[in-house]
């Protein structure tokens, strides 16, 4: 079966994890986005901006204001995934939410995965560029610095339970 139960992560494994990647993000939401999404994260007690509100108008001074104030970018904007425009080596971490077309399918959860994923391990996805679809499927692609290779993995958050994909 390619889906994998990653098992609960033992409370001194869990202290390890924080310890190396923790850290609470910040974010910086995408006009694309919208302001609701950033009220809503807001509203959740945690630290973020909205690029409208800062006069960010190009997706290139989005990803410098996220790169020197260390805020993690959510949006909905695919342009962002390209690796020549938005290098890896200088990348917060960027989100594609799902929903840019259509019904906000899968938004509202993914938003909630988001925080609480973030909201613990910040370092974890640092120059990752991940890509949310509507049933919170993730495609993490990262840059290894020790080999300098992008790799790729994807996580299904489904509830409580967190899948990984093994192909066979």
């Amino acid at each position: 079966m390619p889906w994998v139960e990653i098992p609960d992560t033992p409370k001194a494994e869990q202290r390890r994890i924080f310890a190396v990647f923790g850290g609470r993000a910040k974010y910086l939401v995408d006009e694309s986005l919208g302001v609701g999404v950033y009220e809503v994260i807001r509203s959740r007690g945690h630290n973020v901006k909205f690029g409208p509100d800062l006069g960010l108008r190009t997706d290139q001074e989005v990803f410098g204001r996220g790169w020197r104030e260390d805020r993690v970018i959510l949006t909905h904007d695919h342009d962002f995934m390209n690796d020549h425009e938005f290098p890896f080596n200088r990348n917060p971490g960027i989100i594609e939410m799902p929903g840019a077309s259509g019904p906000p399918i899968g938004l509202r959860e993914a938003v909630v995965t988001v925080l609480n994923v973030f909201g613990h391990v910040r370092r974890r996805f640092e120059h990752s560029k991940v890509v949310i679809t509507a049933d919170n499927v993730w495609q993490v692609r990262t840059w290894n610095t020790t080999n300098g290779r992008i790799e790729t993995d994807k996580y299904w958050f489904a509830g409580r339970r967190i899948y990984i994909w093994r192909p066979g």
